[in-house]
């Protein structure tokens, strides 16, 4: 074991205390991504009302979002090997807060749809970047739990992205004023990232790209199928995030159970604080029993139960709603364990190309059952709209929800397959 390995097994306090400082400011561009990522929730019904469209037509605006990700993850997981994380962090996130200004500008269908494209490029990276930083910077037993926190800020934006927004957006009397604030934002967490963060190693571009080598890199990282068996999981136990948190939860709790806004928004919101909570706690019980499979078995099943009990609920109460939907996001919480996994089943070398892999298969869901999730709304409306609102039924809801426990069973399925690493890192190349 070289010098160097063997420092970072053991850093000093203050090296320790430099690493999740690092780690964790990174982490500011994860929540804001996420902010973009699920602001539709609470958007949606507002967008209606401005641009005139329905269910269908949102999904497939919000979609756009993921489609630029799927565009850009795997060749970012290349990209992280390759170049200089901190200035990828600076670029991407610079890029999200102009889209986001032009967000707020758009008076057109065509544009909004484009803002929403260029907020999903930066998307690419933000997870994958605190990841990279996190597996350079720490110890290899504190990257399940820095996987976790970071997951847990995200969750965060979130939550942010819920009862905060309705009520900056109430107070300030209109969604793009809003979004100017959530700009403003995002250009404080840029100068914050770039005063505190840093690469472990310097970076210089290479005189010559060996092409053939790259190459066998990434054919490396396609042929094992933990990255694909992991990214399938990972994405089907998601998709409540991409509903519920992102999209159409505000709007099933007022049109099927009767909330008001602000109320829907809280409920919807607990997905996140589930998150929030079972994030680090599936980090931290995966790295105490030392393995990765079995939690990840048991939250699968966990999750199939809590949707069912979501769908056929008789007259849920309010705090039934509540516990229903921060349970969701707690048991559903299991996917982060995921990353570790992949960074645990590839050699150092192509740790970002595994990553992303993994990461375009997980947001694909987005772009995939956002949309058709507001398909199946549509498939028996009857048109009705309420002050440019789309107004759907009970069995509406019903026909689209019932995807749900369909996926988790796969996701399930998945998951059996999966090799345990026993938390210890492949460290072959072949």
């Amino acid at each position: 074991m070289s010098e160097s390995t063997t420092h970072k097994l053991n850093p000093s306090p203050t090296e320790l205390k430099q690493a999740w400082i690092i780690t964790l400011t990174s982490g500011l561009f994860f929540f804001y991504e996420f902010i973009q990522l699920t602001m539709f929730n609470t958007l949606t019904p507002h967008l209606m009302r401005d641009f005139g469209i329905s269910a269908g037509e949102t999904g497939l605006i919000s979609s756009y979002y993921f489609l630029a990700e799927i565009t850009l993850l795997f060749i970012a997981g290349i990209v992280i090997d390759r170049v200089s994380t901190r200035k990828l962090i600076l670029f991407f996130m610079s890029l999200c807060v102009s889209s986001t200004i032009l967000f707020a500008m758009s008076t057109s269908i065509a544009v909004a749809t484009f803002c929403r494209f260029l907020e999903g490029l930066g998307a690419a990276f933000c997870f994958m970047c605190s990841l990279k930083l996190a597996a350079d910077w720490l110890p290899p037993q504190k990257v399940a739990l820095a996987s976790g926190l970071l997951v847990t800020m995200a969750m965060m934006g979130g939550v942010v992205s819920q009862t905060p927004l309705e009520m900056l957006i109430e107070y300030l009397g209109s969604w793009r004023q809003a979004m100017y604030v959530n700009a403003c934002m995002g250009t404080i967490f840029i100068v914050l990232i770039a005063t505190v963060v840093k690469d472990k190693n310097e970076f210089t571009r290479p005189e010559k790209i060996d092409f053939k080598y790259e190459r066998s890199l990434i054919v490396m990282a396609l042929r094992n199928p933990l990255n694909w068996l992991a990214g399938l999981y990972t994405c089907l136990i998601n998709i409540p995030i991409f509903i519920f948190g992102a999209l159409f939860g505000i709007l099933f709790l007022t049109q099927i159970h009767h909330l008001s806004t602000p109320e829907a928004a809280t409920v919807s919101s607990m997905v996140f604080w589930g998150t929030v909570f079972g994030s680090p706690f599936y980090g931290w019980l995966s790295d105490l029993i030392g393995l990765r499979r079995m939690p990840m078995i048991f939250g699968a099943l966990l999750s199939i139960a809590n949707i069912i009990a979501i769908i056929f609920w008789p007259d849920p109460s309010y705090m039934t709603l509540i516990t229903l939907f921060f349970s969701l996001g707690f048991v559903t919480s299991c996917q982060i364990i995921t990353y570790p996994l992949v960074t645990e089943s590839n050699p150092h070398k192509i740790t970002g190309t595994s990553l992303g892999i993994a990461s375009t298969l997980i947001m694909s869901g987005g772009a995939i059952f956002q949309p058709l999730f507001g398909m199946l709304l549509e498939k028996h409306w009857d048109g009705k709209a309420v002050d440019g609102v789309s107004i759907y039924s009970a069995s509406d809801y019903h026909l689209a929800l019932m995807i749900f426990p369909i996926i988790f069973i796969i996701s399930v399925m998945a998951s059996l397959l999966i090799k345990e690493t026993y938390c210890q890192h492949c460290e072959h190349d072949t």
